[in-house]
């Protein structure tokens, strides 16, 4: 049928092209015969020649003009088929079964995109959720509690004379039952956070309400993270809580305010914009100065945590994350070992917390999260 329908239009069109060329050789020839003779005499006289060509020119012009009208006739009719045969193929490629299959891929793919935007949306939401808990939820989550000495009965004022007799011996006497680090970062990638350096004092806030949430008998040290974290490092604080036995947390009470006084006063000189991040010899820094801290290698049970407020991008000669971290966590962690750069923190607790995805690619950001993650 398609084959009929494309050799009927051919055969119009020839067909027109035919009458075409009809005409023009009726117009040709027309052009070529003999002009009638004209008349230069005034008058009707004997001397002027009827002339019989006008009559003849009439019917010639009639000709091709019913030859032209029957060429465009034929080639009218060839376009109107060949049009019809187009709506035709139109309506079938659009009936097509592939046709329909693609226009619904093309729909499924769109919805794909729709809803992948939301779960995306869902996730970020409840990483930044945990990002955003208090430092003190984990705490109360890691912290064991002590056995309270009750109060009760007969022996309460014997208790009271014993408990003040050995309380008066024992403020005397540190005790320590756990170690804390605490590292900031002052880095001037910090600071490449917004107007304020908003990171930068969030990582101060949370220091300082760690410090006025010190469990009694802890040795308590806070450094920062530089260009060198490691030789050129000195503490912002440094400092330990007394023992607290029942209600009486007095002094405990006014060594967190004391400690956080004191790193108060300190911190409002810090700003991020230290060269460089040396996290490494932060570490190193921290266990130094743990495991040289009295009564350390008699009590190596105590428990020890380290607390990292920092983005967590190491920039130093030695390893420039920004540029390795498209190499991958394997290969960064293999390049650390080469260079010793592994910190022995067995025993140790490691809490990170301000390790932010800014000017991160999601590529990028599961490259530093698995490379810390595998390192620890």
């Amino acid at each position: 049928m398609q084959t009929a329908i494309i050799i009927l239009a051919v055969g119009l069109c020839v067909g027109g092209l035919f009458r075409l060329a009809e005409a023009r050789q009726l117009m040709v020839a027309g052009a070529a015969a003999p002009p009638a003779t004209a008349s230069y005499i005034e008058g009707s006289g004997s001397y002027a020649s009827s002339d019989p060509q006008p009559a003849s020119q009439d019917n010639s012009e009639w000709k091709i003009r019913d030859t032209l009208s029957g060429a465009l006739l034929l080639i009218m009719l060839a376009t109107d088929v060949m049009l019809g045969f187009l709506v035709g193929q139109l309506s079938r490629m659009h009936t097509d079964e592939d046709y329909a299959a693609w226009r619904k891929l093309l729909k499924l793919a769109e919805l794909d995109i729709q809803i992948k935007e939301p779960i995306s949306e869902l996730r970020s939401s409840i990483e930044i959720a945990q990002k955003l808990c208090m430092a003190g939820i984990l705490r109360a989550l890691n912290q064991q509690r002590k056995r309270k000495i009750p109060y009760h009965g007969e022996l309460g004022v014997v208790a009271f004379i014993l408990f003040t007799f050995v309380a008066v011996h024992v403020s005397h006497a540190q005790t320590i039952e756990r170690y804390e680090g605490i590292l900031i970062d002052t880095s001037a990638s910090i600071a490449k956070g917004g107007a304020g350096n908003e990171l930068f004092r969030e990582y101060l806030a949370s220091t300082k309400k760690l410090l006025l949430t010190e469990p009694a008998n802890s040795r308590v040290w806070v450094s920062r993270i530089a260009g060198d974290s490691f030789g050129a490092a000195r503490e912002v604080v440094k400092g330990w809580t007394p023992d607290a036995r029942g209600v009486f947390t007095d002094d405990l009470s006014r060594a967190q305010r004391q400690l956080a006084a004191s790193f108060e006063a300190k911190s409002s000189t810090m700003a991020a914009v230290s060269s460089g991040a040396d996290i490494f010899g932060g570490l190193w820094h921290l266990k130094a100065l743990i495991e040289s801290s009295p009564k350390s290698d008699e009590s190596r049970a105590l428990s020890k945590d380290i607390w990292v407020f920092s983005d967590m991008m190491n920039e130093t000669k030695d390893f420039p994350m920004p540029t390795l971290i498209e190499s991958g966590a394997a290969r960064m962690l293999q390049l650390a070992k080469t260079n010793g750069l592994i910190v022995p923190m067995h025993g140790y607790k490691i809490h990170v917390y301000g390790a932010s995805t800014l000017h991160l690619t999601p590529q990028q950001w599961r490259s530093l999260q698995g490379f810390w993650i595998a390192y620890f």
